[in-house]
């Protein structure tokens, strides 16, 4: 997560509190997620807890693609999910929240993402196709791999490390411009040292916070003043979004055009003038959020946010994001938004793209004031 949040917005000093009424119009980017409904199989347990999943009509658009007698290869250990199983699948692991939240969000996530963009390459894969037996799953954009697994039970970590292990869909070293996995719980992390070495990959210490559904919408959002107002953002504000964001990279403009079809954002607006911006990102859990240099220290980002998460709740989406362990203010700043803690998270990045962004760094002192 991109973060840029300053001492005041912790507990922001306002001359007047508003609270805001959020109209239809103001939301209606979330529309999109009322097809992530109650649809489970008959497999599935009838003890249904209210995760949002998606539909057996919006499972039939996911075919995985046929493959000609010519294309045909010796059968993968990872093989797809198939998309009869993503009911049952999401329901095993909405059974195990909050330590499933970044990968049941992720996934959902990426379903989507596939089913806006079927051209886009991405996969759900599973030791045989079998879900129980653990999950590796990943997007490639822009030669980037973008990607996460996880395990449902101790005793499966074996079978997909050893999966793993054999997979032609694992990255191997200088296939991609940079390969990152997401939020892996200790368990999930073991599951994949198979594919990743010292010398090649670097791990940093995050902290997962979610905030149910049921509690997320009933988050009030306070503006600073009258002056601004929050708005769902445009195709035009894209350009000072990515200009702004201090991990932008080489085709990072179009990923947020990609983003922006599936999911929209937020922005904190004074007239037509954008102050600052919130997004759900391509993981499935708030992701940028930023003000604009000369805002900074105003508070503008605690609306933003809080507007983003009660839209998600109203929508009865479980609300997450993650935080590098060592950005302290930002965790205070969740938590008294009532976020909570999931689990302690090991993100995982190949070294060639942590060295381009220290040395970005070092030719943009502004870029240190920032957060990952």
């Amino acid at each position: 997560m991109s973060t840029e949040l300053e001492h005041e917005q912790i507990l922001p000093e306002t001359s007047q509190e508003e609270t805001v009424d959020l109209n239809d119009e103001s939301f209606e980017n979330f529309d999109e997620f009322e097809e992530l409904s109650y649809g489970l199989s008959e497999e599935a347990s009838d003890e249904y807890s209210g995760y949002s999943i998606f539909t057996e009509s919006s499972i039939e658009t996911y075919k995985s693609p046929v493959i000609s007698v010519e294309e045909t290869v010796p059968e993968d250990p990872l093989m797809p999910v198939p998309p009869k199983r993503y009911p049952d699948m999401l329901f095993l692991m909405g059974k195990d929240f909050p330590k499933a939240i970044h990968a049941h969000a992720y996934v959902r996530s990426l379903i989507k993402w596939k089913k806006i963009c079927p051209k886009q390459k991405i996969e759900i894969l599973a030791p045989g196709g079998n879900y129980k037996n653990g999950l590796f799953f990943f997007s490639i954009y822009k030669d980037n791999f973008y990607g996460s697994a996880y395990c449902h039970e101790k005793t499966d970590k074996s079978i997909l490390n050893e999966a793993l292990s054999k997979s032609r869909y694992v990255p191997v070293q200088d296939q991609y411009n940079m390969c990152r996995l997401s939020c892996l719980n200790y368990n999930t992390l073991e599951a994949v040292g198979t594919i990743i070495s010292k010398e090649n990959w670097c791990l940093s210490s995050d902290v997962v916070l979610w905030l149910p559904w049921y509690c997320a919408r009933e988050v009030e959002v306070h503006l600073p003043h009258d002056g601004v107002k929050i708005r769902k953002l445009g195709l035009e504000h894209m350009d000072l979004i990515n200009e702004s964001w201090q991990d932008n990279f080489p085709g990072s403009r179009d990923l947020l055009d990609d983003m922006f079809q599936i999911y929209n954002g937020l922005g904190l607006f004074a007239g037509e003038s954008l102050l600052s911006w919130a997004f759900v990102w391509y993981h499935g859990g708030i992701g940028i959020i930023q003000t604009i240099e000369s805002e900074k220290g105003k508070g503008y980002c605690r609306p933003v946010v809080e507007a983003l998460t009660k839209g998600m709740g109203d929508c009865l989406i479980d609300v997450h994001l993650k935080i590098p362990r060592e950005k302290r203010k930002d965790i205070i700043f969740f938590s008294e938004l009532g976020f909570r803690h999931a689990f302690k998270a090991i993100s995982c990045e190949t070294k060639k793209n942590e060295d381009e962004k220290n040395l970005k760094k070092i030719d943009d002192p502004k870029s240190q004031d920032g957060s990952n």
